[in-house]
């Protein structure tokens, strides 16, 4: 097996169905950050406004907004609009669910890249 071959199999998120759309969504480090800052609440079901969140991360008001909506849309975070300010908090089944896909998705893909490195012999790195 080819390292492109390997490539393609570590990166073959299309088969894992919703677990995609979740990675995705997380990619960019700027949503990494927002979803562990709303994650991060002190108190079980703690919400985060948005100015707290945008005052705790290195990125512009706009950018965190923007990257929020982000997350909303991809269900791992749900607004609760209190007069004109917006809290947000974690929704801990779709996080939970994606995090399973995200694991099962690896466990697998490590299985198949094993029993391909088994099929064709030792690897060295050249």
């Amino acid at each position: 097996m080819s390292g492109a071959e390997i490539d393609y199999v570590i990166l073959d998120v299309d088969r894992v169905g919703g677990m995609a759309t979740a990675s995705r969504r997380m990619g960019a480090v700027i949503r990494r950050h927002a979803f562990d800052t709303v994650r991060g609440g002190h108190e079980p079901g703690e919400r985060l406004s948005i100015k707290t969140i945008a005052d705790l991360l290195p990125f512009s008001r706009t950018a965190v907004v923007h990257h929020l909506k982000v997350l909303e849309d991809a269900g791992l975070i749900s607004p609760e609009k209190r007069g004109r300010d917006v809290y947000y908090h974690v929704e801990l089944e779709t996080a939970l669910d994606a995090l399973e896909r995200v694991g099962a998705y690896v466990r697998d893909d490590l299985r198949i890249l094993a029993e391909a490195r088994a099929d064709t012999g030792p690897h060295t790195n050249e």
